[in-house]
């Protein structure tokens, strides 16, 4: 037998104590932050790259293969998701439909955030957040450099690839490429975004080291400044205030001001004393990039028309088909670059709205039943009612569906932080 040092020994046994739905927890969260350095920078094949994508939709589900019961169970405990899952399976045949196909690779869509969900819900006590803490935060610094390199990059660079090696037009913001972090386009570093934001509540809440807390929130601000996203940002806000207002005894000057001296005034030496390395310039030229592309929107009037059709055509739907829709993943852009499109969407036109998809395929029927799911989830969870008000509007401004980085990102992020609540409320110990 080979030798084993103490510190792998170590090592061994920090990894065994990790119980098996922690360790999916985990698989899942590696996965969608790391599947696109393999899409866009080891293989670019378009096969390799459809089979990665599956894989990430599909590894939530597989909380329900640890437990052969816990289907029926969560079923039994949650009715309506039992008869939202039914009701997905009726119009994924529905005859407006191009090809059965759309309907399968939609039902996977809409149900993989509820599904996964409504499972932590009922096994809180075998998820242990704290536990891979140190995993998220590598990674969560990792991105942000990343990051920031690519935004000094030309957008022909390898590193500003993605992951459709035949997409050229690389995004730009002022005069830098919007980055994409690890993931295949900006869609993905978004959404992680969102979960980072969640993570730093995590940190805030668990009294993590201040200084840490902090960088990690200031960098997350300026990543959502490098991507280029108006919709990212207005989550930066929202999350930030309701954490703001929700833990505000954690941020008492009385009690952290101390702790936050030291490391506001390293922070602020570094910048002034360094600011031949361009730390500062970097961080001026991500505002006044993006400074300009809200402008740019606002004085054309694209922004307020965007934001507000999105929501009006929900209440005037001009669709033909407004009470069951045309057919569950109609509107889904890899199921119509595989299969086709239906002539029921090719009449309706372009849509880019989420929630507008939602009521596209499913009508008001599916549309009602999604928002009946979210107060059901909001109401079950352990955090405060202002972060479940919250976690709602998240949800309903940016739906879980065919932006599958951003139903397992919302998953991650939400039972990160209720699991912390949880644990604080009911005193169960975090290292099981």
């Amino acid at each position: 037998m080979g030798y084993t040092s103490p510190v792998e020994e170590k090592k061994k046994s920090l990894f065994r104590s990790l119980n098996k739905e922690t360790r999916l927890y985990i698989i899942i969260y590696m996965t969608t932050v790391l599947g696109g350095v393999i899409r866009k920078w080891v293989i670019s094949s378009g096969a390799v790259g459809n089979v990665i994508f599956l894989i990430q939709a599909l590894l939530p589900f597989c909380f329900y293969l640890l437990d052969r019961k816990s289907l029926g169970n969560v079923m039994k405990k949650h009715g309506i998701l039992a008869a939202y899952l039914l009701l997905l399976i009726v119009q994924a045949f529905n005859p407006l439909n191009k090809t059965v196909f759309h309907g399968l690779l939609g039902i996977i869509m809409h149900s993989v955030f509820w599904l996964v969900s409504f499972y932590y819900l009922d096994n809180r006590d075998k998820f242990y957040s704290e536990k891979p803490m140190s995993i998220f935060l590598i990674l969560a610094f990792g991105e942000i450099i990343l990051a920031s390199i690519q935004y000094q990059l030309p957008p022909t660079n390898i590193l500003n690839r993605y992951a459709d090696e035949n997409y050229t037009d690389i995004a730009i913001v002022g005069n830098a490429v919007r980055v994409t972090g690890t993931f295949s386009f900006i869609a993905g570093f978004t959404s992680y975004l969102v979960f980072q934001l969640f993570l730093v509540w995590a940190l805030v809440k668990i009294n993590f080291k201040p200084a840490i807390t902090l960088l990690l929130l200031l960098l997350s601000i300026v990543g959502t400044l490098m991507s280029g996203s108006r919709a990212a940002l207005y989550i930066n806000l929202i999350v930030i205030f309701f954490m703001i207002i929700t833990e505000w005894k954690n941020f008492s000057l009385l009690k952290n001001a101390f702790k936050l001296v030291v490391p506001i005034t390293v922070l602020v030496m570094v910048v002034l004393i360094y600011g031949n390395l361009g730390v500062s310039e970097k961080i001026q030229t991500a505002y006044d990039n993006y400074a300009e592309r809200f402008r740019g929107g606002v004085e054309s009037g694209e922004q307020s028309s965007r934001f507000s059709s999105s929501y009006m055509n929900l209440i005037d739907f001009r669709g033909k088909y407004p009470l069951f829709g045309i057919g569950l993943g109609a509107t889904y852009q890899g199921a119509t670059a595989l299969f086709g499109t239906s002539d029921a969407l090719e009449e309706y036109g372009f849509v880019e709205s989420e929630n507008e998809k939602v009521l596209l395929e499913g009508g008001y029927i599916l549309f009602f039943f999604e928002i009946i799911l979210m107060f059901s989830l909001c109401r079950q969870l352990y955090v405060p009612m202002p972060v479940k008000i919250m976690i709602g509007i998240l949800i309903f401004m940016n739906p879980p569906l065919y932006n599958v980085y951003n139903s397992i990102f919302m998953f991650l992020g939400i039972s990160l932080l209720d699991n912390i609540y949880y644990r604080r409320m009911v005193q169960k110990p975090v290292f099981a």
